[in-house]
């Protein structure tokens, strides 16, 4: 299976018929091929063929640039189409069963009764089928050969760029201590220091009880002056 580029027309259905619209901004229509059958299942590209099941159980195949039928009959009694592998289409059967299709000629290429999907998981991206059945077994299918899966759809050659997350530099928490701040302990600014110590000898303000006050003066002696006279 492969998906539409730009280039390639995408089909959808309306009133029975098949429209092919580009994939572009202008959305242009390159051609429509009418069937006069309604169509409700989700069509199947597979390189350049594209591929629809009616709801009478038919299968139509047209070119996916032209429009122009691929196979010359449909094929039939077809319930839904599972995916394109190489040469073979895998459908599932109106009775509920697998079964492969050309994918050139819409011809039956086998029919397995017992193997009954109840449910298709789509895989567009490699050449593996999924099939899970009402008990909830999970089947995959692959190419004989083919160990490793097939990639459809090629990757961007274009390495995506994650944008940088700005790193916040952290910084470490500041300190009133570091250098330029004021150390309420260093030379100039400690209270006890030389130059702040109230009771030292350079301090500017006197010892009450010191020998000489700030001017020099002799401070008297409260009890000095006995009053009792001894």
């Amino acid at each position: 299976m492969s998906f539409p580029t730009k280039k390639t027309p995408v089909p959808f259905v309306r009133l029975g018929q098949v429209y092919a619209v580009r994939a572009t901004r202008s959305g242009l229509v390159s051609w429509v091929t009418p069937f006069g059958e309604p169509f409700y299942s989700e069509s199947l590209i597979v390189e350049d063929q594209v591929m629809l099941v009616s709801a009478y159980g038919r299968v139509f195949c047209m070119n996916v640039e032209t429009g122009d039928l691929s196979w010359n009959a449909p094929a039939t009694n077809i319930a839904r189409l599972i995916g394109g592998i190489g040469d073979h289409v895998y459908a599932v059967t109106m009775g509920g069963s697998l079964t492969v299709l050309d994918r050139k000629t819409g011809a039956t290429v086998s029919t397995f009764a017992e193997v009954r999907p109840g449910q298709a998981l789509a895989n567009r991206d490699t050449n593996r089928l999924y099939l899970v059945s009402d008990s909830g077994a999970v089947q995959c299918l692959r190419p004989l050969n083919s160990p490793l899966p097939k990639f459809n759809t090629t990757p961007d050659p274009e390495p995506v760029v994650e944008e940088e997350v700005e790193k916040v530099e952290e910084k470490e928490p500041s300190s009133p201590f570091d250098a330029g701040g004021m150390d309420p302990f260093g030379a100039g600014g400690d209270p006890s220091g030389a130059g702040g110590d109230p009771f030292g000898a350079g301090g500017g303000n006197a010892d009450p009880f010191g020998a000489g006050g700030a001017g020099g003066d002799a401070m008297a002696d409260p009890f000095g002056a006995d009053p009792f006279g001894n």
